[in-house]
């Protein structure tokens, strides 16, 4: 694939994706030898979101905290992020609960009166009860929780801390351990970024030229609507009042895209995706044949 990038706005941002614990830190420990300890965990989740965020947005730089099993302290965390200006700071951890009964998924922020902090962890909520099927714990702060976290403390942009899921729940260990289970998280804590992002108006387009030989749209372009690991129902898009193509692709993590004919000029294209962002399609982007 050719990208060409449409800017709404030059500037490039930088994510940090911070996976919990590492090293000689394993942080909650795994119920048992067949299962991974929550650093394990933490760090596949980070390195899935950070490709998904590197391959799909074209002006945000990923910078990891760690990319193995490494340990890396809370101080170096805070430092990576502040030293290297980053515009955003992702943590990724692990929870766990004297009861055995608590599940689903709590996102962390500094400061309740820090909006874009605030925001980000919403829609990464949001996104992991809809795509994770996470039950939503909902956004607490440092007031709620009656302490700080460091690393939101100390670090100088929209932070979050994403608790993932219990490992002290027997069912949610084990789907935090599942390779669908890992999949399925990374593509909710990306898909609450990206949503973040455009509603900031700070993310940037791509238009891509697609030469994929199953594509039936003659028109020289298209707007894809939907990307998922599973098929969708067409019910999904019935509201349109326009055909939609179902694309299968072999290779990467959505293997199902879905598109509209879009035209032969541009400015017809933009048309038909500003339409389908106000019905509810807010990341359809433009495609070239």
């Amino acid at each position: 694939m050719l990208l060409v990038s449409l800017n709404l706005s030059a500037q490039n941002y930088i994510v940090i994706i911070d996976a919990g614990h590492g090293g000689k830190d394993p942080g909650n420990l795994a119920s048992s030898k067949t299962l991974l300890d929550e650093k394990h965990i933490n760090l596949d989740i980070a390195l899935r979101v950070g490709e998904l965020i590197s391959q799909n947005i074209d002006n945000v730089k990923v910078i990891y905290t760690r990319e193995s099993d490494k340990f890396v302290s809370l101080d170096d965390r805070a430092y990576i992020a502040n030293k290297n200006n980053a515009d955003f700071f992702i943590s990724i951890h692990s929870d766990s609960n004297n009861s055995s009964t608590i599940n689903g998924c709590r996102v962390h922020i500094h400061n309740g009166s820090l909006g874009e902090s605030k925001n980000l962890a919403s829609t990464i909520c949001l996104n992991m009860k809809e795509i994770a099927g996470r039950k939503n714990l909902g956004v607490q702060d440092s007031w709620q929780r009656g302490g700080h976290y460091f690393v939101l403390k100390n670090t100088a942009m929209p932070a979050v801390l994403v608790e993932c899921g219990f490992m002290t729940n027997e069912t949610e260990e084990i789907f935090l351990n599942s390779e669908k289970g890992k999949k399925l998280i990374a593509q909710a804590i990306y898909k609450g970024f990206d949503e973040f992002l455009y509603a900031m108006k700070v993310k940037t387009e791509k238009v891509v030229s697609n030469s994929n030989q199953f594509s039936q749209i003659s028109d020289k372009y298209k707007v894809q609507i939907s990307a998922s690991t599973e098929a969708i129902s067409f019910s999904r898009f019935k509201g349109l009042g326009m055909k939609v193509e179902e694309v299968f692709f072999e290779d990467g993590v959505f293997k199902y895209k879905y598109f509209v004919a879009a035209g032969s000029s541009f400015s017809e294209a933009k048309k038909i995706r500003n339409k389908l962002i106000s019905k509810g399609f807010s990341d359809a982007f433009i495609v070239e044949n």
